[in-house]
């Protein structure tokens, strides 16, 4: 008998687990720091909130002690418990070096309909043939998994402001509230 629902994500599996992994996720700014051993660590205890239609960025260190690894990441921004490639983030590719860049960092972009709410962010890097096919959930060689929690908050106005005739917008953009008018000048607030 198989039970999904809420909460009820795949598990990622390694096998020739060697001391290649996973040794910092940065979100927003806000880093946690971790060992590249064991295969996953579930970091769920550790929440990065975020706004609907929100930019942020997402980067990754990692260790690689024998073959090259290909790090990736995935938010679940619809809850349903799977992964969905259009939900995935490239991070970089890195074929040698201890607790390094992972390459690239990616621009996470929360989509404006993201359901609100605790969701799931699996980061995975692993050695893989075609640094395209990373899977979050298939079995891999070496590497490494950690989850964390993704808190969807609304976000404020509309992301991008099109001022309409005799109109005020307040938004948000950059961790900034902005306040734009066609009305008039705006003196103060």
């Amino acid at each position: 008998v198989y039970v999904a629902g809420p909460e009820c994500y795949c598990n990622p599996t390694v096998s020739n687990e060697d001391e290649s992994g996973i040794t910092n996720v940065t979100f927003d700014g806000i880093g946690t720091n971790s060992s590249s051993e064991p295969f996953y660590t579930d970091f769920t205890n550790t929440q990065f909130s975020v706004a609907q239609s929100g930019t942020y960025t997402l980067s990754a260190r990692v260790s690689v002690s024998s073959t090259p690894l290909v790090t990736k990441a995935w938010i679940d921004w619809n809850q349903d418990g799977n992964f969905a490639e259009g939900e995935s983030y490239n991070l970089g590719v890195v074929t040698s070096g201890l607790d390094v860049s992972s390459g690239i960092s990616a621009t996470v972009m929360v989509p404006q309909d993201a359901l609100l709410g605790s969701t799931r962010m699996r980061v995975r890097t692993a050695t893989v043939d075609n640094p395209l096919v990373l899977d979050p959930c298939a079995n891999t060689e070496n590497g490494e998994s950690e989850d964390y929690k993704i808190l969807v908050t609304p976000g404020l106005g509309v992301p991008n402001a099109d001022l309409l005739k005799s109109s005020i917008v307040v938004y948000s953009a950059n961790k900034a509230i902005n306040v734009k008018s066609t009305v008039e000048e705006i003196n103060n607030i």
